[in-house]
């Protein structure tokens, strides 16, 4: 006894008009589709745990600095209270900051699907926070002199952007 191949051998078409492609025989009628990987490469999971353990340091450095004397950290204005401006809400906010923090490292180890959610929400969460926190320090700050320099300033910017543009039509 002889082992022989079993699958048929499949030849080429002698036309080339109509010609379907070649293919081989399927040996089980389900076809197999790609799936999605379900971890992320190694290198987004480190970068995205990388910004997770900066979260966490960063919240125990400097924040605000007042000379040399006086400098109060995340986690010391959420002790204290440091600032009059931060009502509760903010320094809860500010103390979510660590949790976040624990909680993209943790994502970039296991490698998570919603690893790209974690890290959107984080950055738009954190950006729209400090963006609210600058603007309110910014309003209570300054006078009407500031106000009519940056919005001139402003202004000059647009109308210098515009002739730019208009000038390379012509």
């Amino acid at each position: 006894m002889t082992d022989t191949q079993t699958t048929p051998h499949v030849s080429a078409p002698s036309t080339t008009a109509g010609a379907a492609p070649i293919t081989a025989p399927s040996t089980s009628a389900a076809v197999t589709t790609p799936q999605k990987a379900l971890v992320a490469p190694l290198w987004l999971r480190f970068l995205q745990g990388l910004s997770g353990v900066g979260l966490i340091i960063g919240f125990f450095m400097p924040w605000i600095k007042l000379g040399e004397t006086v400098s109060l950290s995340g986690f010391s204005l959420v002790l204290t209270g440091g600032l009059e401006q931060l009502s509760p809400p903010s320094r809860g906010l500010i103390f979510s900051i660590p949790l976040i923090g624990l909680a993209l490292l943790a994502s970039s180890i296991k490698g998570f699907r919603g690893l790209g959610w974690a890290g959107l929400a984080t950055g738009i969460l954190i950006g729209l926070v400090g963006m609210y926190t600058l603007i309110t320090a910014f309003l209570d700050s300054t006078g009407i002199g500031m106000w009519l320099v940056s919005g001139c300033a402003l202004l000059a910017m647009g109308t210098g952007a515009l002739a730019l543009r208009l000038s390379k039509g012509r």
